[in-house]
């Protein structure tokens, strides 16, 4: 064989070789962008002492978020439109006691599809939200601050919807 022969042979294998490479990079990156998040999501253990339909729910949330602007898995309306189909009135306590859950993005999710069932919700959620109004200041924790924010929060905005639905405004 010729020397240039030799030469062309180690450029194609290279030209070949790096086409490969960047191939597995962007699967790699595919990959991390959105089949780790959801893999996460499959592994993730439901907290202790909680039913299976609470650990049900939770994944379920944590299957459907999306990719949002800055880059990390959060709840859009896709979240709340897919979740909300899976859920009945019979979720409605369920979906209450995922607003104390420790990820904020579950709080958020339930509070969306909470939001869904209107005034079916509002009898569970005022209650959560009498417990709360109940608690020592100084025994609340800053994980269940959001929780209480988002109770009022989603508590607000159906009682809102609902004035405004009513005949005369």
């Amino acid at each position: 064989m010729r020397p240039q022969d030799l030469i062309e042979k180690k450029r194609e294998a290279a030209g070949n070789r790096s086409y490969s490479l960047s191939k597995y990079c962007l699967f790699r990156l595919l990959f991390l962008c959105c089949g780790f998040p959801i893999l996460i999501a499959a592994c993730q253990q439901c907290p202790p002492q909680r039913s299976e339909r609470y650990c049900e729910l939770r994944q379920l949330i944590k299957k459907n978020l999306h990719l949002s602007a800055h880059l990390v898995m959060a709840v859009d309306s896709e979240t709340i439109e897919a979740v909300s189909k899976e859920v009945t009135e019979k979720d409605i306590p369920v979906l209450v006691e995922l607003l104390s859950d420790e990820d904020a993005a579950i709080q958020f999710g339930a509070g969306g599809v909470l939001e869904r069932f209107e005034e079916k919700a509002l009898p569970a959620l005022q209650e959560a939200d009498r417990k709360v109004k109940q608690a020592v200041p100084h025994e609340i924790s800053p994980g269940q601050v959001s929780s209480i924010l988002i109770i009022r929060d989603t508590l607000e905005h159906i009682e809102t919807r609902l004035k405004n639905k009513r005949p005369g405004n």
